[in-house]
């Protein structure tokens, strides 16, 4: 498999956005580090899981004992109440929209982004 030259950008003009639509994904994130508003989206930096593409693009570290670091773009007004806390230990946060993925390692450490053009659900869920 050929690897890209340089690292892969995932953001207002994502890879590939000539080639599909945004897909239905199930983010399932385990802390947030990092989350600022900016000028018409929310970026989230956390570690989590997912299920790519509804399930049909496979499993994205869900349920690992090591997850990755995971980044989002979300919508403005995405998630209000829940991102305004942090997620309890013995929760995760489960954010359910249309988007795309964008997976990469970085100096050996593994990080997925997503960029979702709609969120449906967010809530919080037992691990």
């Amino acid at each position: 498999m050929n690897q890209p030259a340089h690292t892969p950008q995932l953001g207002k003009v994502p890879v590939g956005a000539s080639l599909i639509k945004g897909q239905l994904q199930e983010i399932r994130l385990l802390t947030i580090d990092e989350s600022r508003s900016e000028s018409d989206f929310i970026w989230i930096s956390g570690k989590g899981g997912a299920k790519i593409a509804g399930g049909s693009g496979g499993l994205y570290f869900w349920n690992s004992t090591t997850p990755p670091q995971l980044e989002l773009e979300l919508p403005l007004n995405s998630c209000p109440d829940s991102l305004a806390n942090p997620i309890p230990t013995n929760k995760a946060l489960l954010i359910i929209g249309i988007g795309k993925f964008l997976h990469t390692q970085i100096s050996e450490i593994y990080v997925g982004k997503f960029v979702l053009e709609s969120v449906s659900s967010c809530e919080l869920q037992a691990k």
